[in-house]
């Protein structure tokens, strides 16, 4: 047996006619619902971001000093001997190769300029870190120019929360 109750209301149950979408608090509690969930996933997107940017950074850094430690090296292997050497003052070098080039290295600010034959260039931006060793040909630390044998070279960046130290170890021509 059916019983067919009718009313006069014209709620959605009974209504044959009725409109279809949704009523205001619906539509406030999906976007309450929605802002739940998104608020830790904002956090972890720009945590992403973060992490993507500082790696990137780093990279870009590390690359562009093992370049120019590469370019001081070529320019320090082809270096006769320690007489050719001259450190202008302990973050500037000049030097005399073995096909006559003037190269020169100086820490100015925070950019690492390259001199060769009097034609200057900025090797390095961001540059703060130059030091170099000078060492005899049984490793130890010397500054007399005739037993100069090998150059240890330290070029780091820091800044933008990155501290990046690249070192390494030349030997001049006249000990190869």
């Amino acid at each position: 047996m059916v019983i067919d109750i009718e009313c006069d209301r014209t709620c959605s149950v009974c209504s044959t006619n009725s409109t279809k979408g949704f009523t205001l608090v619906e539509v406030v509690l999906v976007l309450i619902v929605t802002s739940i969930i998104a608020l830790p996933m904002g956090s972890v997107l720009n945590s992403a971001s973060y992490n993507f940017w500082f790696k990137h950074r780093s990279h870009q850094y590390t690359a562009n000093l093992d370049m120019v430690l590469e370019r001081m090296a070529y320019y320090l292997g082809i270096v006769l001997s320690g007489r050719d050497l001259t450190v202008i003052r302990p973050q500037a070098i000049k030097m005399r190769t073995l096909t006559g080039e003037i190269v020169g290295f100086e820490l100015d600010g925070d950019r690492l300029e390259m001199t060769v034959n009097f034609f200057k260039e900025t090797a390095l931006r961001k540059a703060n870190i130059f030091n170099l060793t000078y060492r005899d040909e049984n490793g130890e630390i010397t500054e007399a120019p005739e037993k100069i044998r090998m150059v240890e070279i330290e070029l780091g960046v820091s800044g933008d929360e990155l501290g990046i130290i690249r070192r390494r170890v030349v030997n001049l021509w006249s000990s190869k």
